[in-house]
């Protein structure tokens, strides 16, 4: 990552490397862990649903702000088939986006983010 003195945040690239067992389809296993990092990098970033008189403001996706094309970081995925059961390729990589982001941005700055989303803190170096 790479973090402005204003603060700003650039995910540059992601490499993530996952076992789907057997790799039926290669090309479509990349795609859903590409797929995959927009949901938890989005999750990371814009995750926050705020309430109105007890009810949820973000109802839907037009409603809930998400990584758009321009934004998202190259990602290389490395398939490594080990030939055991298949199994899911595009939810494991959902979980690892936020704590991989946010030790990269630790490693740039020196300051731990404890809190979520990223929009809403402070990245300046600590």
């Amino acid at each position: 990552v790479t973090v402005s003195d204003d603060g700003d945040l650039k995910i540059d690239r992601i490499v993530a490397a996952t076992d789907p067992g057997t790799a039926v389809n290669p090309q479509q296993i990349e795609a859903q862990v590409e797929g995959s990092f927009v949901y938890g990098l989005s999750a990371l970033l814009y995750g926050k649903i705020t309430f109105e008189n007890g009810e949820a403001q973000q109802k839907n996706f037009d409603t809930f702000d998400s990584l758009r094309i321009a934004a998202m970081p190259k990602v290389e995925t490395i398939v490594m088939p080990s030939g055991g059961f298949w199994g899911g390729v595009g939810e494991p990589t959902i979980a690892v986006a936020a704590p991989a982001v946010l030790n990269a941005i630790y490693a740039a700055t020196g300051k731990r983010i404890r809190k979520l989303p990223i929009k809403d803190q402070n990245l300046r170096e600590a």
